[in-house]
């Protein structure tokens, strides 16, 4: 079954389908990013006979005079948004999506000079892009549906972080404030010798209009007047989706676990939405911490050429 792949710009696309794409594939959160890297958004399309099958956003560069794609800092995960009737049977609608995958690796292989991205974790075959030879790697993150978070199953370290000193001690705010997010950044990561991209101008504009926009809310944690704490989480409205997108912490909230505490009051207070993604488990030790939460290990696939 021929399926075509067309470059379109997000004023090119069809209303009606804009409006039925995820959450990582929306041109206002896609601009954001854009604006961001100095980059142009794409979204390429397959199609039958002019009937949309598939929509993937891309984010493009130019290099003496080559095209390349580049996954964005933050932008955790790229989707491929399928429009297959669901009538179809199971056998008919995989084998569709496989062939849509095909025609999108190969499209991707001849367009593009190098490029590497981590696609959804609703992407689950990855033939079609082993085969055409690209690379392939295995990534995770932890997952935790919401309404069955209880505290009380807890490992008992971080219960006692929980009972013995942040409840007693700590409180949250849900304010927008980059100046306390500025001086928590600048002191982790000097710590960590890690570049200040994130306290950038450029950065602040970003987090600005991600906030601006309705994608993103925040949580500070306090000990007084002390913020140890800022916490930025992206939210997915649609599909009730929570993903930790930022967070910055001083020595004193990580000596008494207030990273810890932060969490446990978004699963406890968060029950408008369904799921928090914690965007992650690859790193070791934030791994670790992630994993306290009773979470569900999730892989996704990073793809790439050249």
């Amino acid at each position: 079954m021929p399926y075509s792949i067309t470059k379109l710009r997000h004023d090119e696309l069809e209303q009606k389908k804009i409006k039925d794409l995820s959450f990582w594939a929306e041109p206002a959160l896609l601009s954001s990013f854009a604006k961001r890297d100095e980059v142009i958004f794409y979204y390429l399309v397959a199609s039958e006979h002019d009937n949309i099958k598939a929509i993937m956003p891309v984010f493009e560069k130019r290099k003496f005079g080559l095209r390349y794609l580049i996954q964005p800092y933050e932008y955790y995960y790229t989707p491929i948004d399928f429009f297959i009737e669901e009538k179809q049977s199971l056998f008919r609608k995989q084998n569709h999506e496989l062939m849509i995958l095909k025609e999108y690796a190969i499209f991707l292989k001849k367009e593009y000079f190098k490029f590497k991205l981590h696609l959804d974790p609703s992407i689950r075959d990855i033939r079609a892009f082993k085969r055409t030879g690209f690379r392939v790697e295995p990534l995770y993150t932890y997952t935790k549906i919401i309404k069955e978070y209880e505290s009380s199953g807890l490992p008992k370290e971080t219960k006692r972080l929980l009972q013995n000193k942040a409840k007693k001690e700590l409180y949250i705010k849900e304010n927008w404030d980059l100046e306390i997010y500025k001086a928590l950044s600048i002191s982790m990561l000097n710590k960590k010798n890690r570049p200040l991209r994130q306290v950038e101008k450029n950065y602040l504009d970003f987090l600005n209009d991600l906030y601006d926009k309705g994608f993103c809310t925040k949580y500070i944690v306090y000990k007084g007047e002390e913020a140890l704490v800022y916490l930025i989480l992206l939210k997915d409205k649609i599909n009730k989706y929570l993903y930790a997108f930022y967070s910055a912490m001083s020595e004193n909230g990580k000596k008494i676990g207030a990273n810890i505490f932060c969490f446990d009051y978004i699963l406890s207070h968060h029950y408008d939405f369904e799921i928090l993604d914690f965007t992650g488990a690859n790193n070791e030790n934030i791994a670790f911490f992630k994993s306290q939460f009773n979470c569900e290990l999730v892989n996704y696939y990073r793809i790439g050429y050249r």
